[in-house]
């Protein structure tokens, strides 16, 4: 309108304009390059600096007939108003991704495949534009983007992801069960220790109660042998009887020392292993055969004679069982740097592979 004013018309409401104003910069040059007036443009700003810059932003305005160009550029107010808007568009982003705490944010424009601003995420998968959408697509599966149109910037996209303490308060209950039922089972387990323990102390008490009320008949029975030895009665009875006594005195023995801890104290155990091994024959089917080896007369280690005699009574026992009382038993004692290798083996099937570690368990039988 100004450039190509109809016939008549007045623009002296231009120049008017032009001089009252007070916030629109204007610089007026003449034909000749030479800069005529200034309006609201401070002193200390350089003029051709801003004659660019206003000439980039807008077309200058020019009067032919007068020969004057002018150059203009937004209004002091507009302009403050402008970086009002974009601080708050800048403390909205600050607010909504940057300081999101440990929750990992991505902004992104309408076409979804811009970066405006991202926290908490890998910058590699911001780079990579395959990453990126991979990225924007498990966020999104987790929580819808928010839509947010800011204005002169258009619409934009914020995507979320939770947030590392978030995800640690799902799992919380999850943790806390376990370390309930963690310390309930250690619990059962304790209490569980303690009946067993108690238990045992009732088997043990009671073993030992045996072998006492055992002790006063048993020394009862070694008094009249001992009388009838001396009133002349056949030898062979009293053998046998007084053999039955010594075996009666190992029961006893082995009683009340069970619960106890052993006393062990240097024995021959090629004696111990030889006495067992005897008491043994006529108590075992005639069709097991015995086979006691030797390497040496005598080896001398710690022992408790009753208690191992016991325990080559058990392995004996449970051999002819595991035969069904037909084949051959053989044991063996070595000397070694430890002591003595005793060694009991027989002609039966053996013990399954799977439970050869269960056999020590106490109280563990398969009959």
């Amino acid at each position: 309108l100004i450039n190509n004013p109809p016939r008549g018309m007045d623009l002296t409401f231009v120049t008017d304009y032009l001089w009252s104003n007070n916030t629109i910069p204007v610089l007026i040059f003449d034909d000749s390059d030479e800069m005529l007036y200034r309006v609201n443009v401070p002193d200390d700003v350089n003029v051709d600096s801003l004659r660019s810059v206003m000439k980039a932003a807008n077309d200058p305005i020019v009067f032919d007939d007068v020969g004057h160009t002018i150059y203009w550029s937004e209004s002091v107010r507009f302009s403050e108003l402008k970086d009002v808007m974009q601080d708050l568009i800048d403390s909205f982003i600050s607010e909504t991704v940057i300081n999101s705490a440990s929750v990992p944010v991505v902004m992104t424009d309408s076409t979804k495949t811009e970066v405006i601003r991202y926290q908490r995420v890998d910058s590699a998968a911001v780079a990579d534009p395959v990453e990126l959408q991979g990225l924007l697509a498990a966020m999104a599966s987790s929580n819808d983007p928010i839509e947010v149109s800011l204005p002169g910037e258009g619409r934009h996209f914020i995507y979320y992801a939770d947030s590392v303490v978030l995800t640690q308060l799902r799992y919380y209950p999850l943790a806390q069960l376990i370390l309930i039922a963690v310390f309930a089972f250690v619990a059962y387990l304790i209490f569980n220790g303690f009946r067993r323990a108690e238990q045992d102390q009732v088997w043990v008490g009671m073993a030992k109660e045996t072998a006492h009320q055992l002790g006063t008949p048993l020394s009862s029975l070694m008094a009249w042998v001992g009388l009838l030895e001396e009133q002349g009665v056949q030898s062979d009875y009293l053998k046998e009887m007084n053999r039955d006594i010594v075996r009666l005195n190992t029961v006893v023995d082995r009683f009340s020392k069970i619960g106890s801890k052993p006393i062990l104290r240097e024995h021959n155990v090629i004696a111990v292993v030889r006495d067992t091994v005897e008491y043994m024959l006529p108590r075992v089917s005639k069709n097991v055969e015995l086979i006691f080896e030797p390497a040496q007369p005598e080896v001398q280690i710690a022992l408790s004679p009753p208690l191992f005699s016991w325990v080559l009574e058990n392995l004996i026992r449970n051999s002819v069982d595991a035969m069904d009382g037909n084949g051959k038993i053989r044991l063996t004692v070595e000397k070694n740097s430890d002591g003595a290798a005793v060694t009991v083996s027989d002609t039966g099937p053996g013990i399954p592979k799977a439970k050869r570690k269960q056999i020590f368990e106490p109280g563990y039988t398969t009959k």
